[in-house]
């Protein structure tokens, strides 16, 4: 990602943490009860792929579902990163309703109540969206 960012360069990344409620992205389900059921992606994966195919899930989904498994990301794994890479925080926002679903699900934007973003791994679980503003350390 260095060799793409100009020397006083910036980077914003947003995500949905892993263990929020559809961190999964089971949104993309056929059967309604997968598409609604939250946290049901962090269930051992052998459980996961077992209840995706007993609701008759496309193979092509489950694959994609099982990636997502495989490549999801909580808050405090984003932020090791960012340490490990040398990468300093510059900004970041913890939304309880990310931005988007006022669009998706007609719910207006809020961001968690500040001193439940101090909350390590506890936080994964209400936020729906991390915003991160960082950049290289100097």
């Amino acid at each position: 990602m260095r060799g793409f960012l100009a020397p006083d360069g910036v980077v914003f990344f947003a995500y949905p943490p892993w263990w929020m409620p559809f961190g999964g992205h089971q949104q993309i389900c056929n059967a309604k009860l997968l598409r609604t059921l939250p946290w049901f992606h962090l269930l051992p994966k052998s459980l996961f792929k077992g209840l995706l195919q007993l609701f008759n899930e496309r193979p092509a989904t489950i694959a994609d579902l099982l990636e997502v498994k495989e490549t999801g990301i909580n808050i405090e794994k984003m932020r090791r990163l960012l340490r490990e890479n040398n990468y300093i925080i510059l900004d970041q926002k913890f939304w309880l309703f990310n931005p988007i679903y006022k669009f998706k699900f007609g719910i207006n934007k809020k961001l968690v109540w500040q001193p439940l973003t101090m909350l390590p791994y506890i936080r994964n679980f209400y936020t729906t969206a991390h915003y991160v503003v960082f950049c290289p350390k100097a």
